[in-house]
């Protein structure tokens, strides 16, 4: 339902691709969206896809708590056995972004991933440590807007637009 709600949202925007995670909720989204989009191409890339929890992966949120508060670390500092560490979720993103912006000069891009990507990526866009990060929570299928200026910096034109889903 929510995908459908963004999909309805976007419909009249004139979106030339979309870069999509290959995570199923993500690509189901993007379809839904590119509906409406008869001539954009979808693209999937695994480098869109939310923070790799490693031995964490699918198991409650406390889990991993109780281990970073074992180690006696912040919880952006962790980094899960066989997982990623938030600072290399950011590498990752980064450069999707990048590449994605430099194949597509004066292009409209939709890119759909998820809020742990998102979040990282308007840290380093702010100039914000990733102690920040929850500061950009998501809600579900929420729009930001991004522009790369002319001094190849992005900016934030809109945040996490979620008027569809009322």
């Amino acid at each position: 339902e929510q995908a459908r709600k963004v999909a309805g949202f976007l419909k009249d925007e004139k979106i030339d691709l979309c870069y999509s995670s290959d995570l199923v909720r993500a690509s189901k989204t993007a379809e839904e969206i590119l509906k409406f989009q008869k001539k954009a191409k979808l693209i999937l890339d695994k480098r869109l896809r939310e923070q790799d929890k490693g031995i964490h992966e699918g198991k409650p949120f406390g889990e991993s708590q109780k281990e970073i508060d074992r180690l006696g670390i912040e919880w952006h500092e962790y980094k899960p056995e066989n997982g990623e560490s938030f600072d290399e979720l950011l590498v990752r993103v980064r450069e999707c972004f990048k590449e994605v912006a430099e194949k597509h000069v004066g292009k409209t891009c939709l890119i759909v991933t998820h809020g742990g990507c998102l979040s990282c990526l308007l840290c380093h866009i702010n100039n914000e440590p990733l102690g920040q990060i929850r500061k950009y929570s998501h809600g579900n299928t929420g729009v930001t807007y991004l522009e790369l200026g002319e001094d190849g910096k992005w900016n934030v034109v809109k945040l996490n637009c979620v008027g569809h889903l009322e």
